[in-house]
């Protein structure tokens, strides 16, 4: 993810008519200036933007004193597409009595905006982590260091130094590998028992069925029989015959 444009309104110190920030053929910066002129406050909004984190206790913490709404917007380069994301928060007031949140997602084309935003914060949430390919946790124990919590990473249990560098180096997508190899392994062994059962069935079958050479001598004596009666009975059929002219 490079950052190419950032732009702020009503964001902690920041207030109206802030210039955009271009960050485009900037390959390395350095904010400098006195405490509370908004250093930290820029990183804030960058962080805030795409994840909805940042210093503030409470997301209405973020507007500036005195406004009602605050907005940031920010355009980066992922994977040579450019993307904006658009988050603000308005203050709760009036009839609201919750401050409400809204967050837009777009791809940048040559000559307009295309709009990725989901159905809801949370689903297009996923969208820009999916984009960006980490989380908040992942970045600010790589790329980015919390002012007052640098070794916010060695701190970690080494469980979870584990799942953030697996998120830095996307080891996450052997893992969803795995799991599908898992899936196929059950699926395969669940067949397998199927077709031993089915092999099982077929076997008790075929011994039910008895020897076929025994069972052909048996349809031939009774072939046999049925043959002797048949000459038997006509010969009694030809002797009726042989009185019944003897009368006539």
């Amino acid at each position: 993810m490079i950052p190419q444009r950032l732009s702020v309104r009503n964001f902690l110190c920041y207030r109206e008519n802030v210039p955009t920030l271009d960050f485009q053929g900037i390959h390395v910066a350095c904010l400098c200036g006195q405490n509370g002129h908004g250093k930290s406050a820029l990183l804030d909004a960058v962080t805030w933007c795409l994840w909805g984190e940042a210093r503030g206790k409470t997301q209405d913490d973020l507007i500036s004193y005195g406004a009602d709404e605050c907005r940031v917007e920010l355009e980066f380069l992922s994977r040579d597409t450019s993307y904006r994301v658009i988050r603000s928060r308005s203050r709760a007031g009036g009839r609201r009595r919750q401050g409400v949140s809204d967050l837009q997602f777009q791809v940048l084309g040559s000559d307009a905006a295309i709009a990725i935003t989901g159905d809801h914060i949370r689903e297009t949430q996923a969208k820009i982590e999916q984009t960006i390919g980490m989380d908040y946790d992942a970045f600010i124990n790589s790329a980015f260091l919390l002012q007052g919590r640098a070794d916010e990473f060695t701190n970690k249990t080494p469980a979870d130094r584990k799942a953030v560098l697996s998120k830095i180096l996307g080891l996450e997508a052997y893992d969803r590998i795995q799991e599908r190899a898992r899936q196929r392994l059950d699926e395969g062994k669940s067949s397998s028992s199927e077709i031993e059962g089915s092999l099982g069935r077929m076997r008790s079958d075929l011994e039910n069925i008895g020897d076929p050479a025994i069972e052909l001598a048996e349809v031939k004596m009774r072939l046999d029989d049925v043959n002797r009666q048949t000459e038997e009975s006509r010969g009694r059929v030809e002797g009726l015959r042989a009185q019944v002219g003897e009368l006539d």
